[in-house]
């Protein structure tokens, strides 16, 4: 079935069918449940959960794909429900798809970029193939391709005699965020009673410099005030008490900053700054200009 269950610290959100088989689902600790905006429960191989965080909001796609041996048709059915998935979510939100996609990626040279150079396989199976071909369509990179950990490090899943070891479970991201992951690896010693790995991603959302600058307010000195004589005069007398108080130096890079700081000094305590004007006030000034007129 689909919900959530409490256990401890931490809330289980999950999906699945009711045969008891398959399954997908999130563990979220207490610390940072609030931040979970929403939760659906596709069917027992897809789900996906959208945190709010401080600049972008993160939608997290679980996906369990069939095995290797399955066939083709049931293969075409999980990708174009997580294809579906995709497609309803909004540019604007950081997207990020993980878990166990029985995909061996290898080290293919046509495949790049979508994958990097440190996959753990040389070759590609089927699932590796449809999870490259994914990706590709999909403007996304196979993040835990990317680095060079040791191979016990990309190993995520073993066999019950513990001789094959595979890299079948994957992070994918849009490609304008790969550089916002910093790592994925496998954690030796956590395998939660399963014959997977726990797989550990960090990433690091940066806001962009472009962003950054579109919104910094920028503050402007009131210099209208100094066409009012009396202001004016205020100015003048507060702009010469502040330069004699600046220290004589024969360097002129210091001197010229000891009269830049004088004169935002005199103008930010007599004249102080404008007040932001909104760009429908000004379209009303302008037509009640017109209408004078």
């Amino acid at each position: 079935g689909e919900g959530s269950l409490k256990t401890g610290n931490w809330t289980v959100f999950h999906s699945g069918g009711d045969e008891h088989q398959g399954g997908v689902g999130f563990i979220v600790n207490d610390k940072i449940l609030h931040r979970v905006k929403k939760f659906k429960a596709v069917n027992d191989r897809i789900c996906h959960m959208e945190l709010e965080c401080r600049w972008f909001n993160v939608i997290l796609i679980n996906g369990y794909a069939p095995t290797e041996d399955k066939e083709d048709e049931i293969k075409d059915i999980f990708y174009e429900n997580l294809e579906n998935e995709c497609d309803r979510i909004p540019t604007n939100k950081v997207k990020i798809l993980l878990g166990d996609f029985n995909a061996k990626i290898g080290q293919e040279v046509e495949y790049r970029p979508t994958i990097g150079k440190e996959s753990l396989h040389r070759t590609s199976n089927d699932n590796g193939t449809r999870l490259v071909n994914f990706a590709t369509t999909r403007n996304m990179i196979i993040s835990s391709t990317t680095f060079p950990n040791k191979d016990i490090h990309k190993e995520t899943w073993v066999s019950p005699s513990g001789q094959i070891k595979n890299q079948i479970d994957h992070v994918v991201v849009d490609r304008r965020f790969k550089r916002c992951v910093m790592d994925v690896r496998s954690m030796r010693g956590s395998s939660a009673m399963s014959d997977h790995f726990i797989v550990r991603a960090k990433i690091k959302l940066r806001l962009s410099v472009e962003w950054r600058k579109k919104n910094v307010s920028i503050k402007r000195f009131n210099i209208e005030d100094l066409k009012n004589q009396e202001i004016n005069i205020q100015y003048k007398n507060k702009l010469k008490e502040t330069l004699r108080l600046t220290k004589s130096s024969n360097n002129v890079d210091n001197l010229w900053n000891e009269i830049e700081n004088s004169v935002k000094t005199a103008a930010a305590e007599v004249l102080g700054f404008e007040e932001r004007k909104s760009g429908k006030k000004w379209f009303d000034e302008q037509r009640n200009l017109r209408k004078v007129i």
